[in-house]
């Protein structure tokens, strides 16, 4: 349920009574269990708006009861940019209200151990000193309450390179099987005029129900394949280690081998980086690195065991080039084209990694039952689509009561009068008198603009039908 709750009442002998608006100014995301704590507070498990996804707004939430004047409430904390070369000036804005309306003032914490307080919900900084910083704000209103925002990560000293994926041909709304998707990586990197190949990643791959906000786990092994050791190189790592010669440390190769049957050593080698420690592989004391990001260690983490066994890292696709989705990929599986590029940072500047991905949805649109076919005659469209390098259109039908005569299918381009593409007449038959299924083929002309068009699918019975349209697939056959 997304947006307000509503809480039921029933009446002494458990019959319903009646519905009552619960916390209307609190916005859900999908609430899909809520329990009151032992604390007296309300506890709510929130799936997210994606189903079948990972979803960025899913999370646990709580509803405190607070009497009186209630703390401001800090939505979200901004900045212009994440990372920067020296000096780093960055912009911070806070989104913030206060319920009772009274005016706030800001406490900004730099993550250096500077404080800054305005008036206003804004601040300029510049950062003179290279290294991860977590920025936070505090909102107190004129009676003293403090609401406190996320932390937001930057980093000064480095760039981080820009990273895009274009497709340069073909159809732009999905991918057909057999046909060839051109693809081209670009990059910009501010510490050099010519990109590194070895240190960019590309990858395909083909995911059911992707979810945009995320990249592909097989892309991430092999990205953390290339920043995980660049990261190694930039930072005090590379004084006591090296990927497989002796040193004053073990060998990256050799911690890999040691650890790469145990299904525990990513988090056990994660914690090391962090915590430092020694009695492993020798009287040596590892030194701490506290400071450094979970994800900047997971990338360490990765690298190190991949050595381990390098077949098992996906070798990266060119810079550009073509990709033929197979025949045999699964229907509704998006195809995701990923990159990523990690510069060489410098003598204690981290290397930093710019990343992008594009993606095509699957040639076949499957619907949920509720494109429903009534008695007659009628239409269904489908917009914003890309008719480059289609030659036909597959529809496939369910029904309750087959039609024995032969229904007419059309498409039409742009509006159900526009331009015939093309058309059917098909008898679908169903088997003692069950749900089955029908398919019928409209051949189209082909349409070269590149540019979306909707296509308007028309339909005209010779008797009473009961069914509903199943999936439409746009074929280049």
């Amino acid at each position: 349920m997304r947006g307000w709750m509503k809480a039921v009442t029933m009446l002494p002998n458990g019959d319903f009574d009646k519905f009552e608006p619960f916390a209307p100014g609190v916005k859900m995301n999908s609430v899909i269990d809520m329990e009151v704590g032992p604390d007296g507070r309300l506890y709510l498990l929130e799936y997210g708006t994606g189903w079948f996804t990972e979803n960025p707004d899913a999370g646990l939430a709580r509803i405190d009861y607070i009497a009186g004047n209630r703390p401001p409430v800090v939505s979200a904390i901004n900045v212009d940019k994440t990372s920067g070369l020296l000096p780093f000036a960055v912009k911070l804005t806070a989104e913030a209200r206060d319920p009772e309306k009274g005016k706030l003032t800001y406490t900004w914490d730099l993550g250096n151990g500077t404080k800054k307080e305005t008036t206003e919900p804004s601040l300029d900084y510049t950062y003179s000193t290279a290294g991860d910083y977590n920025i936070s704000v505090e909102a107190k209103d004129d009676q003293g309450a403090t609401g406190k925002s996320q932390v937001v990560p930057v980093y000064a000293g480095n760039e981080e390179p820009k990273v895009s994926v274009e497709l340069t041909s073909g159809n732009k709304s999905f991918y057909l099987p057999g046909t060839p998707v051109h693809y081209a990586v670009d990059v910009k990197d501010n510490d050099t005029a010519r990109i590194d190949p070895a240190n960019l990643y590309v990858s395909v791959d083909y995911i059911q129900g992707f979810d945009k906000s995320g990249v592909p786990m097989g892309h991430q092994q092999g990205q953390a394949a290339v920043s995980g050791k660049q990261l190694t190189q930039t930072l005090d790592c590379k004084s006591c280690h090296k990927e497989a010669d002796k040193s004053i440390g073990p060998a990256f190769l050799l911690v890999a081998q040691k650890y790469q049957a145990d299904p525990k050593a990513a988090g056990y080698l994660a914690q090391k980086i962090i915590k430092g420690g020694s009695g492993v592989w020798g009287d040596v004391a590892m030194s701490a690195h506290p400071s450094l990001s979970q994800d900047d260690v997971n990338q360490i983490v990765t690298w190190i065991l991949s050595l381990g066994n390098k077949a098992a890292v996906k070798k990266s696709l060119p810079q550009s080039g073509t990709i033929t989705p197979p025949a045999d990929t699964k229907p509704n599986a998006a195809l995701v084209i990923s990159a990523s590029y990690t510069d060489k940072g410098g003598n204690n500047i981290k290397a930093l990694t710019g990343k992008a991905s594009t993606s095509l949805r699957s040639n076949t649109f499957t619907f949920k039952g509720h494109d429903k076919l009534p008695a007659g005659e009628g239409n269904f469209s489908s917009a914003s689509v890309d008719l480059s390098g289609v030659h036909s259109i597959k529809l496939t039908c369910g029904w309750k009561v087959a039609p024995t005569k032969p229904i007419e299918f059309e498409a039409h381009l742009d509006s159900a009068n526009g331009k015939l593409l093309g058309k059917d007449s098909v008898v679908l038959t169903n088997e003692k008198g069950t749900t089955s299924g029908g398919v019928a083929t409209i051949v189209v002309a082909p349409t070269t603009d590149g540019g979306l068009h909707t296509v308007f699918l028309l339909y005209k019975a010779k008797e009473a039908i009961s069914g509903r349209l199943m999936s439409l697939q746009f074929n280049a056959k």
